[in-house]
């Protein structure tokens, strides 16, 4: 994927996320809700000469959902089909046809990482809507995710 260095991530999902063992794809009772945050060790990989190196204490929190038509490094990532505004969110509502042999898959992006967790979709999901807020955003101006629910 487009030349990014992937770091280690250390999660805890608890019942965030629930997989199917034989698949590996989202259980079907489950919320495919990405974790709020993640714990990531990040290292320069080269020198920068004469500056010094510092490590920002700021913990990755979820900045954005994607879905994909397909696996993410195949980047088929897929345009909402609806949406619906109140006054303090913003909601993104995304359908998906049942083929036989299609995948579709979420990915959940993080602030200050370029750590990206993705996972299929379980066979079946027609619909996965994403409430973000409209008053606060991470910097890049990536607004707050606030919920992300599939059936």
């Amino acid at each position: 994927m487009t030349g990014r260095t992937y770091l280690a991530v250390s999660l805890s999902l608890g019942a965030c996320l629930r997989t199917a063992p034989e698949t590996g794809a989202l259980a079907p009772q489950s919320v495919a809700q990405c974790p709020a945050s993640i714990a990531v060790e990040q290292r320069l990989s080269g020198r920068v000469d004469p500056w010094t190196v510092g490590i920002d204490s700021a913990t990755p929190r979820l900045a954005g959902v994607t879905f994909y038509d397909g696996p993410p490094r195949e980047m088929a990532s897929l345009v909402n089909d609806e949406a619906a505004e109140t006054k303090d969110t913003w909601t993104g509502i995304w359908r998906f046809a049942q083929s036989a042999g299609r995948e579709y898959w979420v990915a959940c992006s993080y602030s200050h990482t370029n750590v990206v967790l993705s996972r299929r979709l379980p066979t079946g999901t027609s619909e996965c809507r994403v409430v973000f807020e409209k008053t606060t955003s991470w910097p890049g101006g990536l607004r707050v995710v606030k919920e992300t629910r599939c059936q």
